[in-house]
């Protein structure tokens, strides 16, 4: 090749690359506002995407907090893994982790007049949607598993993949696989109600760009099943986020309380153990939720959507 050929191929690629990185800002802009693309495309390694500034922004706020005993702290210096939830959502799920391990997850809604939302967050291994959760269905189910799936969201509480099989639609929980009694009628119903709840398309969350946490508790977990307190009392009586931090404040080992749904026409109940909370410098409080005594995964949702979709018992 002549040395003037040369010169004109390098000359070319600068200004290649030279005008994919001015081009960079407007393609990312672009994939942000679409669900059908992932937020981690190739183009973006040119340049952080304001979803992911937003979650390494909420990240840290996290990992300061409480210090090296706090369940956040080994979100320090984590990558991030990030893929939209589903269409017509606006909504991401951000995996934390460190090398090959998932430590956590939120959940970010993009909000209509810009910016963004922290709609829930958690610890552990297996976070929303993880395909872990499509092999706990059972062995039973191993031909639907191979067929479509997609993710379903709601609100923290009801999310789950949509299996197709033919013409066969199950509901699957979003973490634990489990069968639900819904089918496409049902969960529209279950949408159409969450729209009309006190929180509706709302949603609820700290929209704080740069919030901090304030205030936390954390008490230890314990089996929600080993009372039914649903079933011989009333549930508590709380007329906002206040009164029930103030509720809240009073967790001890002993003093303890649950959490309970009622979904799909009352064929459904989910219970959790109430294990402490986070508040947020703008008083947006997250309440932390366990599925069981290990506390291996714990979930924190706002406070605003617990109250209107559910009840809280001691």
């Amino acid at each position: 090749m002549s040395k003037k050929n040369r010169t004109r191929i390098i000359a070319a690629s600068i200004a290649a690359s030279l005008m994919l990185s001015l081009m960079a800002p407007y393609v990312s802009a672009e994939a942000d506002s679409s669900d059908d693309l992932p937020v981690s495309a190739p183009v973006y390694a040119l340049s952080e995407t304001p979803l992911e500034s937003q979650a390494k922004e909420w990240i840290g706020a996290l990992a300061e907090e409480g210090g090296k005993t706090s369940p956040f702290a080994a979100w320090k210096n984590a990558t991030l893994e990030t893929s939209p939830i589903g269409p017509g959502t606006h909504s991401w799920i951000v995996l934390v982790k460190k090398k090959a391990e998932t430590l956590g997850y939120l959940v970010i809604h993009a909000k209509e007049e810009g910016g963004f939302q922290l709609g829930e967050y958690g610890t552990g291994e297996w976070p929303l949607f993880n395909e872990h959760s499509l092999k706990l269905s059972g062995i039973q189910l191993q031909p639907i598993i191979k067929a479509r799936s997609e993710r379903v969201y709601i609100h923290p509480l009801l999310n789950a993949w949509r299996v197709t099989d033919g013409a066969t639609v199950h509901y699957m929980d979003a973490i634990t696989g489990e069968m639900l009694p819904a089918d496409d009628d049902r969960w529209d119903k279950q949408r159409a109600q969450a729209e009309n709840s006190a929180v509706g398309e709302k949603r609820a969350g700290t929209a704080d760009a740069h919030g901090k946490l304030a205030a936390s508790l954390a008490v230890p977990s314990f089996n929600p099943y080993e009372t039914l307190p649903w079933l011989t009392r009333k549930p508590l009586k709380l007329d906002g986020p206040d009164k029930l931090a103030a509720v809240l404040n009073d967790l001890t080992k002993e003093q303890k309380m649950r959490y309970t749904t009622l979904s799909f026409d009352n064929a459904y109940r989910a219970v959790w153990s109430v294990v402490g909370f986070n508040k947020w410098s703008d008083n947006q409080i997250y309440v932390a939720l366990d599925s069981d005594e290990q506390g291996a995964d714990r979930r924190y949702i706002p406070a605003e959507w617990l109250l209107a979709i559910g009840d809280f018992y001691k």
